[in-house]
């Protein structure tokens, strides 16, 4: 796969991700898709911007926010996969 070019499917999931509330701290979407591993789209977790850039409480800075409410990425992915597969049903 030409890991340059989204499928069709990727997007589809990155766009339902996006639409769910925030995985630490439950601000209402639309969301941002924290990608748990670059270029893997199907492993992003719905995180606002607070909780994914700000340099307090994001994840991509002091991450504060998640200390306190005792989250990591696998936590919040488990949760995201939980949320979609309820959806479908």
């Amino acid at each position: 796969m030409n890991s340059d070019r989204i499928s069709a499917a990727a997007r589809r999931h990155l766009a339902r991700v996006k639409s769910l509330p925030c995985g630490v701290c439950g601000a209402a979407g639309p969301s941002e898709a924290h990608h748990v591993k670059q270029g893997l789209h199907f492993s992003c977790i719905p995180l606002c911007t607070s909780c994914h850039r700000d340099g307090f409480n994001g994840w991509h800075g002091q991450r504060r926010i998640w200390k306190v409410l005792k989250k990591d990425e696998l936590i919040v992915l488990s949760e995201t996969i939980e949320l979609l597969c309820k959806e479908r049903t």
